[in-house]
């Protein structure tokens, strides 16, 4: 029962911020500083050119590194062959940042043998104030980081080395 719930908590949470971050991009409150340049240079490596974007002045190209060394960009360009869009970014955001719910309610759960504070612990996380504001700020690789290290956590917890370093 505690598990469907923590489910249906992320299902909730995916949902609603699918929803309020599409809406938002647009409605035009997404940035070219943030959501533009990252899109572009995710495009730019799906089409072969580069780790590169637009400089802010709009006159050349340039390196991604000169602003930024978000390599999990270049990860994410396979996916503009499935969806060229800045939506693709806002929703792997999204739903990456949701399923850090999971490795709370199950780390809670093996220190505090309770699944009902376990649950209360993962829908915590859903409801943290910062974790929601990250979900309306564009999209930041940063903010993933959250969930990369609660699940290398639990899996390093639970002497899976392999998933750890992954």
């Amino acid at each position: 029962m505690h598990k469907k719930l923590l489910y249906l908590f992320i299902f909730l949470f995916c949902t609603y911020f699918i929803f309020l971050s599409f809406s938002r991009h647009d409605n035009f409150y997404s940035r070219r500083l943030d959501l533009g340049n990252m899109d572009q240079t995710v495009w730019n490596v799906a089409h072969g050119n580069g780790f590169t974007l637009t400089d802010p002045e709009g006159e050349s190209q340039q390196s991604r590194l000169a602003i930024h060394a978000d390599f999990l960009l270049i990860l994410m360009a396979p996916l503009y062959f499935i969806w060229s869009s800045p939506k693709m970014l806002l929703l792997v955001q999204v739903l990456i940042v949701g399923l850090g719910a999971i490795p709370v309610y199950y780390l809670a759960l093996e220190k505090l043998k309770s699944e009902k504070l376990s649950l209360l612990l993962a829908l915590s996380y859903l409801m943290y104030p910062t974790i929601q504001r990250n979900m309306l700020h564009d999209f930041h690789a940063v903010a993933l980081s959250t969930s990369f290290l609660l699940f290398a956590y639990w899996n390093m917890h639970r002497n899976r080395y392999f998933l750890f370093t992954v």
